[in-house]
């Protein structure tokens, strides 16, 4: 299974700069035997979303916070 991340935005860094978190969500993919490869592209939470949640929020549920399944995504493959 191939999971494609988008890569950081400006809309990120402005996110970043005022602490807040910003919502990674990995589409469920149905596998079927028959299927070998599987690609799966993940989505960004909409900026506006983000940015106007309060500070300590959860995120909603069924996503992961982006900067941090980024930091462990990168320390998987090295």
């Amino acid at each position: 299974m191939t999971i494609k991340i988008p890569d950081p935005s400006m809309g990120d860094r402005i996110l970043r700069l005022f602490g807040k978190k910003r919502a990674l969500v990995i589409p469920k993919v149905r596998v079927e035997r028959k299927e070998i490869d599987i690609y799966a592209v993940a989505i960004k939470e909409n900026f506006w979303k983000a940015l106007l949640r309060p500070r300590k929020s959860q995120l909603p549920d069924g996503s992961v916070d982006y900067d941090t399944f980024k930091k462990e995504f990168h320390e998987i493959r090295n």
